[in-house]
C-alpha cells in the first residue's frame, strides 16, 4: 500500500525529507511570504480610482488599524485640510490644503492612459487597537497612509471599542 503525503506538504509550504541525512518526515516551516497581498492590492486599486470606499480592519506589525478605505486622492485632499486647521492665518491654511491637495495627482491616469499600481492604502477616521481593545486615537477624523506590503491580514468592516 502507498500512501501519499498531503497536498499541503506537496505545495512547498512545508517539507518532509526524503533524505537519509535529514530526520526522516522532517517538517519545516513555511517561509513567511513576502511582497504585496494581491488581492488587497486589488481592493486598495478599487478604492483608488473606482472610488469605492469600504470598512477594513488591518494587521500590521501586531496592531488592528480600522477604518474606511478610501482614494489616494481623496486622503491628500482630506489630509491637507485637516493638517491647515490647525493654523489661524486663513491664507496659510489655504495654501497649505492647497499643497497637500496636489499630492492627488499621483492617482490621476497617465499619459497614455494606464493607472499606476496601488503600494499604498489610506484610511479615514482611523482608529488603533492594541490588546486592550480602546482605540487609538479615540476621536474620529484621523487620516492613515500605510504600505500595502506592511499588512499582514485584513478583514471587511470596523472594529468599534466596548
Amino acid at each position: 500500500v502507498t500512501v501519499s503525503k498531503p497536498s499541503i506538504l506537496k505545495s512547498g509550504n512545508f517539507h518532509m525529507s526524503d533524505s537519509a541525512s535529514e530526520t526522516p518526515n522532517e517538517i519545516k516551516p513555511a517561509k513567511r511570504p513576502t511582497g504585496i497581498d494581491p488581492f488587497l492590492q486589488s481592493l486598495v486599486h478599487h478604492a483608488d480610482y473606482d472610488g469605492f470606499e469600504f470598512g477594513i480592519t488591518l494587521s500590521v506589525g501586531g496592531i488592528l488599524v480600522s477604518g474606511m478605505l478610501v482614494s489616494g486622492r481623496k486622503f491628500f485632499e482630506n489630509f491637507g485640510e485637516k493638517f491647515g486647521s490647525a493654523f489661524e492665518d486663513a491664507e496659510v491654511r489655504k495654501s497649505l490644503a492647497s499643497s497637500f491637495s496636489e499630492w492627488g495627482v499621483l492617482y490621476d491616469p497617465q499619459e497614455d492612459g494606464t493607472r499606476r499600481e496601488s503600494t499604498y492604502l489610506h484610511i479615514k477616521d482611523v482608529a488603533f487597537f492594541t490588546t486592550n481593545s480602546q482605540p487609538i486615537p479615540s476621536d474620529a477624523g484621523s487620516w492613515w497612509r500605510g504600505r500595502i506590503s506592511e499588512v499582514d491580514g485584513f478583514l471587511l468592516g470596523n472594529l468599534t471599542a466596548n
